[in-house]
């Protein structure tokens, strides 16, 4: 007798769907990020290797710390902190 594993199927190819950006390690990043003064600066021209791995939320919202080769840090907002 077999039995039907319900859900499963839709659970993985729901795992598929999660990137929906073409080459990006982070999905959730959106396509432009602002720093602290609202510069605007697109996502893929920022490396996401030197990024943190999980966003941080302060006063002026959303952010991911980004640390330079010299080990300076630059905040890039989700969205505009002006």
């Amino acid at each position: 007798m077999a039995f039907k594993m319900k859900g499963f199927g839709g659970f993985g190819s729901s795992l598929m769907k999660k990137d929906r950006t073409p080459g990006s390690q982070s999905p959730s990043s959106p396509d432009i990020m602002y720093t602290a003064d609202g510069k605007a600066v697109k996502s893929v021209n920022i490396d996401e290797g030197q990024l943190d791995s999980k966003p941080s939320i302060g006063p002026k919202g959303k952010f991911v710390n980004y640390t330079n080769d010299d080990g300076t840090k630059i905040k890039y907002y989700y969205q505009n902190p002006k």
